[in-house]
């Protein structure tokens, strides 16, 4: 069985879903630590005369010390009228435009308050656009005691390992416990994971 392991994105790019397309499963990872500058709350469109622009999620208190899934969407701001007003200026006259803006639409009708909910519920609208039928494992919390293990376990700098080596060894014990626990014989992994 090939698996992959990906962290929810907010509309991911293209290759992620040629990752789900490879894959006989995946799970959606969000368990590990939210990166301000990732791509879990934001996105780039690009806009008429000016390049790319970022689009993005305005959040509660977010802080790299947070594991995604803890991440909440601040809901006292009108971020959504926004994002679709940038869509539909700068693509209004793009192929496809009325039947990608109801996916977009639809996929962020906010119904929780996670950013981890919104990504997934983003990566959703696309698969069943692509007719992609991978199963996907929404459900990273029946991991939280392999996190806990993560965290107890000697990753710790020593003056003996350099931190990049430290950090590299989780995410290579992460990978063969997420793989060894779905009964997995490969691992699927975009380019940019490589290392």
């Amino acid at each position: 069985m090939k698996l992959a392991v990906m962290q929810p994105y907010f509309f991911p790019y293209l290759g992620y879903f040629q990752l789900f397309h490879a894959a006989d499963k995946v799970i959606l990872y969000d368990n590990v630590k939210f990166i301000k500058s990732g791509w879990i709350h934001r996105n780039r469109i690009l806009e008429i005369g000016k390049g790319p622009r970022f689009i993005g999620l305005p959040l509660e208190k977010a802080s790299t010390n947070n594991r995604i899934k803890d991440v909440k969407i601040d809901v006292t701001k009108d971020w959504k009228t926004p994002i679709m007003h940038m869509l539909r200026h700068n693509y209004c006259r793009s192929p496809y435009y009325c039947e990608v803006k109801d996916i977009v639409d639809a996929a962020l009708d906010l119904k929780e308050a996670s950013i981890s909910g919104l990504a997934k519920s983003s990566i959703n609208a696309v698969l069943a656009y692509l007719d992609i039928s991978t199963p996907v494992d929404y459900d990273s919390t029946r991991f939280d005691s392999l996190e806990n293990d993560l965290d107890s376990l000697a990753f710790l700098p020593s003056s003996t390992a350099p931190f990049h080596r430290l950090k590299q060894k989780r995410m290579t014990y992460r990978v063969k416990a997420l793989c060894d626990a779905e009964n997995a014989n490969t691992y699927i992994n975009p380019i940019g994971g490589i290392s």
